[in-house]
């Protein structure tokens, strides 16, 4: 008889690591697959992002020397007119990036879940 509950024993603990494995397997297949979504999800709108900022820089950048040169006309010199343009560019780009860096977050990136799942997961193993 005791030999019988040894197999039994056996045959739980194989079971159980053989379900562990599949389980842990089938996480890490979520896992990627959120990640996967994330990163497709945030590569086109990125991209757009950067391209339309090296043309709005190149527009800018011609803009900004037209302003330099009428200012100097009205100065009298390109040091000043250089020096209030570039004050007033650097100010509204700065303004411009943090605005923009407060709207990006990380948190669409966060693998939601499988967290939730690992959560459950644990719960249900505590439970038993």
């Amino acid at each position: 008889m005791s030999g019988r509950n040894d197999r039994s024993l056996l045959l739980l603990v194989g079971d159980a690591i053989s379900e562990t494995q599949l389980l842990i397997s089938k996480q890490i297949v979520l896992f990627q697959a959120e990640i996967g979504g994330a990163v497709r999800q945030i590569t086109l709108p990125l991209f757009s992002f950067l391209m339309s900022a090296l043309f709005i820089l190149a527009g800018l950048l011609m803009l900004l020397a037209a302003i330099v040169k009428g200012m100097a006309l009205l100065l009298g010199s390109d040091l000043n007119a250089s020096l209030i343009v570039g004050g007033a560019f650097a100010t509204v780009t700065l303004v411009l990036f943090v605005a923009g860096y407060r709207m990006m977050s990380l948190s669409n990136l966060e693998p939601m879940r499988t967290q939730r799942r690992f959560a459950r997961d644990r719960d249900a193993i505590r439970a038993n």
